[in-house]
């Protein structure tokens, strides 16, 4: 078994829609990375790993990061779930990989300080990250 992960990541401006099966990410704009060994990381490695890959300036912004899990003790009803620590980062790895959940993150980004922040810097950040995502 390959210690690499394929995950599907979802960025830029979108809406997050309910389907049938709960949550649906279809509004993003979407990029699938490997990560080596995403069980052994900490939440601040993928957390620093996306900032960079999203071209994201930490100074004026801030990257929001959900997954998509299923709770649901029947059936499939797929619901997002913030990750801010390496707890939730490894109960999320371990739940996705023993229960086959889509390796799905969904990424926004933010202004640190919405009246300080114009936003011209906000759709900075948006061209930004689509630009290098997809080099």
């Amino acid at each position: 078994m390959s210690s690499r992960v394929q995950f599907e990541i979802f960025f830029g401006d979108g809406s997050v829609d309910n389907g049938p099966n709960g949550v649906q990410l279809n509004n993003f704009q979407r990029v699938l990375r490997g990560v080596d060994r995403p069980a052994e990381r900490t939440f601040q490695s993928v957390y620093n790993w996306l900032e960079k890959g999203l071209r994201t300036n930490r100074d004026t912004h801030f990257l929001t990061v959900q997954t998509v899990v299923n709770w649901a003790s029947e059936g499939v009803r797929w619901q997002l779930m913030t990750i801010s620590n390496t707890v939730e980062w490894k109960m999320y790895i371990d739940n996705a990989l023993q229960h086959g959940w889509p390796t799905t993150i969904l990424v926004m980004c933010f202004p640190k300080d919405q009246g300080a922040v114009v936003n011209e810097e906000e759709e900075d950040c948006e061209e930004e990250m689509e630009a290098n995502v997809h080099e």
